[in-house]
């Protein structure tokens, strides 16, 4: 193997690829295979860690095509600290890779073949479909925070699931013990699949100034490609919560407040305390009373359509989380009664639910 790429744009590929898919930390051997195919002016770059299949394609001058196996460390980080922007030869001698430029030449050791990461192969059909990576990212990271353990329990983090929903439209769901977040958006999902919030770090390095992408999925993996890079995640095995038996079926009394103020308020309270501050509400007429027990009280004005009070106590934690994750503008908050979850929605497919705390 023998070409010629900008060491400016092998740099930012290797980067890019080095944080998807690599997990075992710096210093420790990880495989990356470097592939020149006969015919083509670009140099491939595949890396795995068992659970993420990463390819980036860089732009080259192939003068002899082949394959080889390096560190991926120590050519990631050789690549990043070479004169900027200067024309970079990688030619395979032997058992060796030669990295040179006008005034330097450095040699890296080659590994075997059979070190690299394989899937073994699929006997399922793999059918693209358009995904506008903009709009799956936004559904994907506005649910997320829902699935995270918080600090104070020692709950597991779960994963966020993607589904299909009728006419084109997709649905992303992150669920825990104490919340659920929801959200829709605009995309054809083939069928349902689970994404933890690694492989979700994965994608938005791989969508970073991507306004087009396609998907696929099989019994195994999720394929994600680019123009420019592909990445493959392997989908876990376990099921996913029953979550559709948590939205209260019954009637509700129904608040309109702004997301900006009560953000605000909920973060001025946190400062009070640590993870496990618990805040109370009420909301009577046209004001929404956010209090913390000996320390102070906030008063927003609500459009209110319940003619009854309403009186909630709430994790601040999870609540927080929870207002933050939707986009400023006027929230809807559903009241189903006592010992059930609130909802808050918008009017933009979102919805989230957050169980109340027993009051004492």
């Amino acid at each position: 193997m023998k070409v010629v790429v900008d060491q400016k744009v092998l740099a930012q590929s290797l980067g890019r690829i080095l944080s998807m898919a690599s997990n075992r930390g710096p210093g420790k051997y990880e495989p990356m295979m470097l592939v020149a195919n006969e015919g083509m002016e670009q140099l491939e770059l595949h890396l795995s860690n068992g659970e993420v299949f990463a390819l980036e394609k860089v732009p080259c001058s192939t003068l002899v095509p082949g394959s080889c196996i390096v560190h991926a460390d120590h050519f990631g980080n050789l690549v990043k600290n070479l004169t900027v922007g200067e024309p970079t030869h990688l030619t395979v001698e032997s058992n060796i890779l030669i990295v040179r430029q006008n005034r330097l030449r450095y040699s890296l050791k080659l590994y075997a073949f059979d070190s690299f990461w394989r899937l073994p192969p699929s006997e399922e059909e793999v059918e693209f479909t358009p995904l506008n990576p903009t709009e799956f990212l936004s559904c994907i990271s506005r649910v997320s925070y829902a699935s995270l353990k918080s600090a104070d329990t020692t709950e597991p983090t779960t994963n966020v699931l993607v589904e299909p929903l009728m006419d084109g439209a997709m649905r992303a769901v992150g669920v825990a013990r104490a919340q659920l977040s929801s959200q829709q958006g605009v995309g054809v999902i083939p069928m349902p699949f689970q994404l933890s919030h690694v492989n979700i770090s994965s994608l938005r390095k791989l969508f970073t100034g991507k306004d087009e992408s396609m998907l696929s999925v099989d019994s195994r993996m999720a394929h994600f490609h680019t123009p420019d890079g592909h990445l493959k995640i392997r989908l876990p095995a376990k099921g996913f919560p029953p979550f559709s038996q948590v939205f209260p079926q019954k009637p509700f009394r129904r608040v309109l407040f702004p997301q900006a103020e009560l953000e605000a308020t909920l973060k001025r309270m946190r400062v009070f305390g640590g993870e496990d501050i618990l805040i109370e509400i009420t909301i009577d007429g046209p004001l929404m009373r956010v209090f913390m027990l000996g320390i102070g009280h906030e008063d927003i004005g609500v459009e209110n359509f319940s003619d009854a009070p309403i009186s909630l106590k709430l994790d601040s934690e999870y609540f927080l989380k929870m207002i933050q994750s939707f986009p400023e503008g006027v929230l809807e908050l559903r009241f189903f009664g006592e010992k059930l979850p609130i909802m808050v929605t918008d009017n933009k497919g979102a919805t989230d639910l957050l169980m109340q705390k027993e009051k004492a």
